[in-house]
């Protein structure tokens, strides 16, 4: 009887994960190339990666004979050898390197679960998943060409193997792949530089419980050095020190007042979406405490997620207060909400008669999951930003028109980098303005003033503001918000 119950138990799980790949799939294909529509950052990331698959090194190009180190974009060469190499077999394009991301971003829901019901159980697993593909954000900073999700691949990807190490399963082979993701992790995107102090101190706090092996400890130092040697050599490439470009990653935006700090923290109680994750956030940290009065041992991988999360709140108060800089944090939270549950509510239970005496109390966990997994749906079907796009054309439209570019006249891209990968020539200058104290390209600029480029495409609010300086142009075109201007 116990065994027929343990394959009818068995066949469940299979068949719930099977319907969880199945929608994770579709989500994440769905109006692939559409929603969401390219934008700045994906232009940036995928030019090196361009530039990598034609001319076989990382670079940007900035006129038809001046190209820099991509020392400036802080996507590493995880996500953008991947794209490059999809880039020489399949050809240039939105379709493969958004395909790409697709891999990563399935590649993190397996590790997701995979992690979930190595740490608590197959079901809670199962419900912390089913939160996650059901989360808006996730196909929004996921399909794009951005290093937010393979980053988090990398972290889960560590912090399984941390969990192997803890629980003594877990030899060489887990410190050397341990130490390789967390490097890999770090290169893809610097934010993730938070996970080591993360993983610091939970290792500091669980000293008596994780028992480390000093030659294998050592093993794993010398392969997380591999990928930033890696970063390092293709990331800078000389022109650069790696000093300056951390120096400019710690405080991108300039923006170090208190009134900005205060700005942000505010947004924890004043918008939906910050709201929403700290409260969540609030929900695992009451848990924890729960587990600390209860004298209940909390593992080193719950503790250096929850540290690592906690940075990256600390750290989004000094940017410039978009909700992608907490994304990472967000998402790790919701790995932890479904066990966070089950201990607040036997909390309640065994302190306070009245709850142990409601039944409903019971099933108070499952009914919040429920409801949360809605909400979610609700808003990735029918109110978040992939949402607005699901009828949109806008970026085929936009290669089809930028595609029909005269290739034997120079065009001159005023900081609109998505426009680049979709160019059907080489014979272009560009110019980039990443924040009003940082540019790139600002010399070519001179160009622009003598009337050298044959046309500059520009965006409208930019064009009204720089008439004076593009006054050997005329508006030759519009699309979108772009203005086709052409040499007068």
């Amino acid at each position: 009887m116990r065994k027929l119950f343990h394959i009818i138990q068995n066949r469940r799980e299979v068949i719930f994960c099977i319907c969880l790949a199945g929608l994770a799939i579709f989500l994440s294909t769905y109006k692939l190339t559409e929603t969401p529509p390219i934008w700045y950052d994906e232009g940036i990331i995928m030019q090196p990666a361009i530039s990598l698959a034609k001319n076989g090194i990382m670079n940007v190009q900035l006129a038809p004979d001046e190209h820099i180190s991509s020392y400036f974009i802080s996507t590493g060469f995880p996500v953008i050898y991947p794209i490059s190499v999809a880039f020489k077999v399949f050809g240039s394009g939105m379709l493969q390197a958004r395909s790409v991301m697709v891999v990563y971003l399935l590649a993190f829901i397996i590790f997701f679960y995979i992690l979930g019901k190595s740490m608590f159980s197959s079901r809670q697993a199962f419900y912390a998943t089913f939160l996650l593909i059901s989360f808006a954000p996730l196909y929004g900073n996921g399909k794009a060409v951005l290093g937010e999700v393979p980053g988090l691949f990398w972290l889960v990807f560590a912090l399984y193997c941390l969990h192997r190490i803890e629980d003594e399963k877990g030899g060489l082979l887990y410190y050397l792949l341990g130490g390789l993701a967390v490097g890999l992790c770090i290169v893809t995107k610097p934010l993730y530089l938070l996970l080591l102090p993360a993983l610091g101190l939970a290792i500091m706090l669980e000293r008596k419980y994780l028992i480390l092996r000093r030659n294998f400890a050592i093993g794993a130092f010398i392969v997380f050095l591999i990928p930033l040697l890696i970063w390092m050599y293709t990331q800078f490439q000389g022109s650069v020190s790696v000093t300056a470009v951390l120096g400019y990653y710690v405080n991108p935006y300039n923006v170090y007042t208190i009134s900005i700090l205060y700005q942000n923290f505010l947004r924890f109680f004043t918008e939906a979406s910050p709201a929403y994750f700290f409260t969540l956030f609030i929900v695992w940290t009451v848990a924890i405490g729960i587990r600390f009065l209860e004298k209940r041992h909390t593992t080193a991988v719950e503790i250096a997620a929850y540290f690592f999360t906690l940075l990256i709140v600390l750290a989004y108060l000094r940017t410039a207060g978009w909700y992608r800089y907490f994304f990472p944090a967000e998402v790790v939270t919701l790995l932890f909400i479904p066990i966070s549950l089950e201990d607040i509510t036997a909390f309640l239970r065994k302190n306070i008669a009245l709850f142990d005496k409601l039944s409903i109390i019971k099933s108070t966990p499952m009914v919040i999951l429920v409801c949360l997994v809605l909400i979610h749906f609700y808003q990735l079907f029918f109110s978040s930003w992939v949402a607005q796009y699901y009828d949109s054309t806008i970026t085929s439209e936009l290669s089809a028109y930028v595609s029909n570019f005269n290739p034997k006249q120079s065009i001159f891209i005023y900081d609109s980098p998505e426009l680049v990968p979709f160019l059907p020539t080489t014979n272009f200058y560009q110019y980039l303005e990443l924040d009003p104290t940082f540019t790139i390209g600002a010399k070519q600029l001179v160009t622009l003033a003598a009337g050298i480029p044959d046309s500059v495409v520009v965006k409208r609010d930019v064009w009204e503001k720089n008439m004076q300086q593009l006054q050997h142009y005329a508006v030759n075109s519009t699309f979108n918000r772009y203005i086709l201007l052409k040499r007068k």
